[in-house]
């Protein structure tokens, strides 16, 4: 069983990875 922390730890990780796609996604898309 994993303890609780590493699981808090990993799914912050995927959420922050998340929002810098989408932040990457809205500069690619405006333009400059």
């Amino acid at each position: 069983m994993k303890p609780l922390s590493y699981v808090i730890r990993i799914t912050f990780l995927l959420f922050v990875v998340k929002e810098k796609i989408e932040f990457f996604r809205y500069f690619t898309i405006l333009p400059l």
